[in-house]
């Protein structure tokens, strides 16, 4: 019976031990016992244990670590909300777990530290060419409603140009203004609830840009077109620009120019032309100083591609290329049998790069060319004199590609145009003196050939064009009495 009685006791033991068991205790989670700058706005937080029902969790909160006047609160999750705390204070807080079967301990007791100071963002302190509207920035804090920004160009925050902000809770910048040029600026922030206000952060300063800078062209760049494009850097904030160019450094008397834009193409530039410019921002409030001078010069002349200078067996309908020039109004292109050029220049339209005569050139001859390019106020100067030899003819063919027969050369009371074999179309004729201008014209239709009476024109040299539909013919032609 004595054996009985103690297997019963030891199969009690088990069932009585589960019965008198106490509730887990939460482990604290955030913020870690004694952190500091804890925002004034704070949930505190832990881990969840396991109950049997109605399991919920008490929370003590005081301004002691003795908790002898604590904010008390029964909570069904696991963290709790505590707002308007006061900057620079230390709370702690503690909470146990209870359910149908009882209450738990409380955890160790945790603490933590607001907040006494505001803590500036950006623009880092010192910074320097900041621009002239600029973001101030601070650190973000929960539980504050409003902030407080004061910016000034004097560090005791006592000047006439003292401004102050009140910013929204839920913000934490401002954006400043039409400051000064060139000037340093000191600002800071504090934060405020309807308990209690923060220190003002640390003092920090920013100075301001001394004006623009100069991107294009860069200094002493060659071969500018007379459309050169001179670009500066923009600065947010400014109303206006105004620039300088001048044929000297010395820019004391040059006169300055308005401009809204950032990019401008200065009037009348010449062919060969050294500049110097510079640049400077007004805004509402000031203007800046001027940009470093910097010079550029414009092109000198065309760059010739081909012919190459002395190039044989050349056709005798030639491609002529150049290097392209903008902001012109076209090219000139003489080309002659004779390095005095006395035939009519040719004039070709701006935006080419290329010209093909309308007309073979003689077979097996040497000519002479040059090129420049021409603007309502200017040229440049002529490229080298460069030559070139055409094809030889095939044997037996000659005289103007075998269209044309002119004789004699020089005439005295006539002269003879005579076609050639392959001379099919219809074709007119046109005697220029040296101005230009058109002495005398023809037609030649069914004709075999035309004989001009010279003996009325002055002696002297004379242009003798010949037009058809599909070609012309150019031959310096000389009268002699």
């Amino acid at each position: 019976m004595e054996k009985l009685y103690i297997i019963y006791l030891i199969l009690l033991l088990p069932l009585g031990s589960f019965a008198t068991e106490k509730i887990h205790t939460p482990v604290p989670n955030f913020p870690e016992d004694g952190q500091t700058e804890i925002s004034p706005e704070v949930t505190i937080s832990w881990d969840a244990v396991c109950g049997v029902d109605s399991l919920c969790y008490i929370v003590q909160f005081d301004t002691t670590s003795l908790f002898t006047d604590p904010i008390e609160r029964e909570c069904k999750v696991t963290g709790s909300t505590f707002s308007g705390l006061e900057f620079g204070n230390t709370y702690y807080w503690r909470v146990k777990a209870q359910d149908v079967t009882g209450t738990g301990n409380w955890c160790q007791a945790q603490s933590f530290t607001v907040l006494q100071q505001m803590e500036c963002d950006k623009p880092a302190d010192g910074v320097e060419d900041l621009e002239i509207e600029p973001d101030l920035m601070w650190k973000k804090v929960k539980g504050i409603s409003q902030y407080h920004l004061m910016v000034d160009t004097s560090a005791g925050f006592d000047s006439p140009l003292l401004k102050s902000y009140d910013v929204a809770g839920n913000l934490r910048k401002v954006s400043l203004q039409q400051l000064f040029f060139n000037q340093t600026y000191y600002w800071k922030v504090r934060g405020h609830h309807a308990m209690d206000t923060t220190h003002w952060s640390h003092v920090r300063t920013f100075t301001t840009l001394t004006g623009t800078s100069i991107e294009e062209p860069i200094d002493g760049a060659g071969g500018q077109m007379l459309d050169v494009k001179l670009i500066w850097k923009p600065v947010t904030g400014a109303r206006r620009y105004e620039y300088q160019i001048n044929h000297s450094a010395d820019m004391s008397e040059a006169v300055a120019y308005p401009s809204y834009e950032t990019e401008i193409v200065p009037p009348q530039l010449s062919f060969g032309d050294t500049c110097f410019w510079r640049v400077r921002v007004i805004n509402s409030k000031d203007t800046s100083l001027w940009s470093p001078v910097t010079s550029f010069s414009t092109i000198k002349q065309v760059n010739i591609k081909s012919p190459s200078d002395g190039a044989e067996e050349v056709a005798s309908q030639p491609t002529f290329k150049w290097q392209a020039i903008t902001g012109i109004d076209g090219y000139i292109l003489a080309l002659d049998d004779t390095p005095d050029f006395e035939a009519f220049p040719t004039y070709i339209e701006a935006g080419k790069n290329s010209f093909v005569p309308d007309r073979h050139l003689k077979k097996g001859e040497t000519y002479y060319w040059k090129m420049r390019a021409v603007h309502q106020h200017d040229s440049t100067i002529w490229t080298q004199v460069r030559t070139f030899t055409t094809q030889q003819a095939p044997s037996g063919v000659n005289d103007n590609d075998n269209r044309w027969r002119i004789y004699p050369v020089p005439c005295d009371q006539q002269l003879v145009i005579e076609k050639g074999p392959v001379a099919y179309e219809e074709q007119r004729i046109f005697l220029y003196d040296l101005t230009g201008q058109i002495i005398h014209s023809a037609v030649i239709d069914d004709q075999n050939k035309v004989t001009l009476n010279t003996g009325f024109f002055n002696a002297g040299v004379y242009i003798l064009r010949i037009e058809g539909i599909k070609t012309s013919y150019n031959q310096r032609i000389v009268i002699n009495h």
